[in-house]
């Protein structure tokens, strides 16, 4: 098994990346082989239902492989609140970003995202 504080250790490295890549400035809109296509909102989504992902598992991991609906909601909506927060801080400290409420509905479904695999994976692994 896993230690529990390599476990949270990753949970805070993996958010203090994802926090300096959001608010380092922005050096343009990504495109899906110069197809026009953007890709930052998939990123978004990837990236938050990672970080979804890895929080909810250190809280099952903490509290001794127990799924308390509880824990996972606050959870879920301080994942939610992180995105919105970092939108809003792009807006006001960044002068490259703006802050996109497009972004906040991908960091959001993102969100989701993770919390549904974590929940498929708890199951799997459970049943």
């Amino acid at each position: 098994m896993v230690p529990k504080k390599f476990v949270f250790r990753i949970g805070v490295l993996y958010t203090i990346l994802v926090t300096i890549a959001f608010l380092l400035p922005s050096t343009g809109k990504l495109n899906l082989i110069d197809l026009g296509i953007p890709i930052d909102k998939l990123l978004h989504i990837i990236i938050h239902s990672i970080l979804a992902f890895i929080w909810l598992n250190i809280i099952f991991i903490q509290k001794s492989q127990e799924i308390n609906s509880k824990l996972i909601s606050i959870t879920v909506i301080s994942c939610v609140v992180y995105g919105i927060i970092i939108e809003i801080s792009q807006g006001l400290f960044i002068e490259s970003r703006d802050a996109d409420f497009l972004d906040i509905i991908a960091n959001s479904v993102g969100t989701l995202l993770g919390f549904l695999i974590f929940l498929k994976v708890k199951i799997r692994f459970n049943s």
